[in-house]
């Protein structure tokens, strides 16, 4: 399910528009999300299956080549195990573009205890305020095997500001027409949290990464390039 904490706000100019959905999808590498299935192996070697995917997607803004097109202010929380992870984006303007940019997680202003509304799915992803509060920009759970072939659990938690994730261009043409919706699909590749430019490896880096700078940042550098768009 996504759930939007803001609503995009039209400029008040004579500038036409349409909207966009983007359909959140997820994939290892080329296989489809299978549900705690041990049947993935991530770049390190280590064969692993996911049990629990929240995160959230904020920032999000379109390009015209170099140009700067949209931008929205919505916040969207996605749960993997929905069939409904839609990101409905409104007024959007009309014309051609060329790629999308977004942020995995919250920006430092709206980063903090309290900000977004009570509701269950936001208190869930409450960070301590022992360890400076604000939200999870992810919670990856799941299991995976270790050198001995015994499963282990892991948790992949991102959160505090320096771990948001700025995620790069995301290269897609498309346009958008006027009083039109625009379907595109943004797909999420969860081997590439592991694999680039750091192969992550349970066994030697650590199967919990919460509230451990090092790890986080690890995570959150592989995660600059997990989406694509189709």
């Amino acid at each position: 399910m996504a759930s939007s904490c803001e609503k995009d706000e039209p400029a008040k100019t004579t500038v036409q528009f349409g909207s966009m959905t983007l359909n959140v999808t997820h994939k290892v590498d080329q296989a489809p999300l299978l549900f705690d299935s041990m049947m993935y192996q991530n770049a390190a070697g280590n064969p692993f299956s996911v049990s629990r995917l929240y995160y959230y997607i904020s920032g999000i803004r379109l390009y015209n080549q170099e140009k700067l097109m949209f931008t929205s202010n919505a916040i969207f929380y996605i749960d993997a195990t929905s069939a409904e992870n839609k990101l409905l984006l409104n007024y959007v303007p009309t014309g051609e573009y060329t790629s999308a940019t977004l942020l995995i997680g919250l920006a430092a202003d709206t980063n903090k205890t309290g900000t977004l509304p009570d509701l269950i799915e936001n208190l869930n992803m409450a960070w301590p305020d022992e360890m400076g509060g604000g939200y999870h920009f992810m919670k990856l759970e799941g299991h995976y095997r270790n050198t001995a072939n015994l499963k282990k659990g892991f948790t992949v938690h991102l959160g505090t500001n320096p771990s948001l994730v700025q995620h790069q261009a995301i290269p897609k043409n498309f346009s958008v027409t006027l009083g039109q919706n625009t379907p595109l699909t943004l797909e999420m590749n969860i081997n590439e949290w592991f694999a680039n430019p750091y192969a992550y490896n349970f066994n030697t880096d650590g199967n919990y990464t919460m509230g451990v700078a090092l790890l986080m940042q690890l995570i959150s550098n592989n995660g600059k390039d997990v989406f694509t768009l189709r």
